[in-house]
């Protein structure tokens, strides 16, 4: 049980309609929160003028708790940085789940479902970046010009398992993963389901295989080295034409097999960096919020 406010407008009267809105900061640590909004439900300027005559940070910080998030528009809006150490966040349904200028993830479990953009690093102060340096995310998009993940900068990614599903069947025009600048990845693993713009490349200790013209549909993956070593696990919750998969688990010269529920899906080596070719094409599918 919780207390509840309801808001109304009269005599032509305006009020927000996002559900947690600050002009500085926003800090969650150790709390449960629920928000069902039709603007974004977290939300911090750097547009307002405060009373010490300076402007607001616009940065939303969690560390830990448990967030479950569902708008119209934005699940995580910062004007500045997003920073993520920890916690539960699941956004059942939003436009954009999470954008902010620069988006940090450091722990932590993230959900997210998006009509657009799933993640979005949107131009601002700085040079718009996405960091995963760890946590469990998966991202689903709806299908059409959609991206799962989308970076107007860079994407730098050096730990955790993220899992994206969705993005343009367009490709290059936006797809599972989209970035104006490049993808620096030096640890962790992705698993990129749909459309194929952009994939890590020249990057230290990861290894990238593309996969064209394979169906990926609902069910249980594992992907296994030559000896039945477990490299990672993952669900699908949609059907997706094709897919890129990035991962330190990845050695050269090594042969991998994907199991789909347990049956041989896709045999590959790794005879280079990344391996492969991309036809651009996508998939759709909705959040199943299972690993």
């Amino acid at each position: 049980s919780g207390d509840y406010a309801q808001l109304s407008t009269s005599g032509g009267s305006s009020v927000s309609t996002k559900g947690i809105k600050a002009d500085n900061c926003i800090t969650i640590s150790d709390a449960v929160v629920y928000v069902s909004s039709t603007d974004d439900a977290l939300h911090a300027n750097s547009d307002v003028l405060l009373e010490n005559e300076s402007y607001g940070l616009g940065d939303i910080t969690v560390t830990s708790g448990s967030l479950v998030l569902k708008t119209g528009d934005d699940g995580i809006h910062a004007d500045n940085v997003l920073t993520i150490n920890g916690g539960s966040i699941i956004v059942t349904d939003s436009y954009e789940g999470l954008e902010a200028n620069v988006i940090t993830i450091n722990d932590g479990t993230i959900n997210v479902y998006a009509k657009d953009d799933g993640m979005n690093a949107k131009k601002g102060n700085a040079t718009p970046c996405i960091n995963i340096n760890g946590g469990t995310i998966r991202v689903t998009t709806a299908s059409g010009d959609t991206d799962g993940i989308d970076s107007n900068g860079n994407i730098v990614i050096t730990g955790g398992i993220t899992i994206v599903q969705g993005g343009s069947s367009s490709g290059m025009v936006s797809g599972s993963v989209d970035l104006d600048g490049k993808i620096t990845m030096t640890g962790g693993t992705i698993i990129a389901l749909g459309g194929i713009c952009e994939t890590p490349s020249g990057s230290t200790n990861s290894n990238v295989v593309i996969i064209s013209g394979k169906s990926f549909s609902k069910g249980n993956y594992s992907i296994k080295d030559s000896s039945g070593n477990t490299v990672t696990e993952f669900t699908v919750s949609g059907t997706y034409t094709n897919a890129w998969i990035a991962s330190d688990g990845f050695n050269l010269k090594e042969t991998y097999t994907i199991y789909k529920d347990g049956s041989e899906f896709y045999t590959w080596t790794q005879s280079s960096q990344s391996v492969g070719q991309s036809n651009n094409q996508g998939g759709q599918g909705r959040p199943g919020w299972r690993w």
